[in-house]
C-alpha cells in the first residue's frame, strides 16, 4: 500500500524532464532567462515551479508543431503519447 501511494504521490515527471535536458541546452530557442530557469528545473511538477510551466507549454508548442507538419493528426494526442512515452 505505502509503494502505491508514493508512486501516486510523485511530482516527477521523466518524459518533460527529458525535453528540458534536450531542449535547454538550445541557446536559440529561448532567452537566456528561460534557459536558466530550465536547467535549474528538478523534474517536479510543483505548484509553485516555474520550470514546470515552461516545460508544460513547451511541450504543448512541440505537439502543435508536429501536429502541423502531420495533419490531420490532432495536436493533443501527439501531446498525450509524447507524454506518456517519453522523447522519441
Amino acid at each position: 500500500m505505502d509503494d502505491a501511494r508514493d508512486a501516486q504521490y510523485d511530482v516527477f515527471n521523466i518524459p518533460l524532464d527529458n525535453v528540458v535536458k534536450d531542449e535547454s541546452s538550445n541557446s536559440e530557442l529561448a532567452s537566456p532567462e528561460t534557459l536558466a530557469v530550465l536547467k535549474d528545473w528538478d523534474g517536479r511538477m510543483t505548484p509553485d515551479s516555474r520550470g514546470s510551466i515552461l516545460t508544460t507549454e513547451i511541450r504543448s508548442c512541440l505537439a502543435n508543431k508536429m501536429a502541423d507538419e502531420n495533419k490531420p493528426a490532432p495536436a493533443y494526442l501527439i501531446r498525450e503519447t509524447h507524454c506518456r512515452l517519453g522523447p522519441a
